[in-house]
């Protein structure tokens, strides 16, 4: 799929893949996905991007 002199970098949206894997009934195994890019090139960075909840309380 790649060519092995590629670099290779991962920014995954976290909530939306989290979403769409528990819709679909699965889940995601990230050691295999990074594994399987690995193999694919030269993974330079993986980033896990997701929103952190903060309660907001008012004065």
């Amino acid at each position: 799929m790649f060519d092995q002199r590629e670099k290779i970098a991962l920014f995954i949206d976290g909530a939306n893949l989290y979403a769409t894997s528990r819709a679909l009934g699965f889940d995601i195994d990230y050691k295999k996905m990074l594994a399987y890019f690995h193999d694919q090139g030269y993974l330079l960075r993986a980033y896990y991007y997701t929103a952190r909840y903060c309660q907001v309380t008012e004065r």
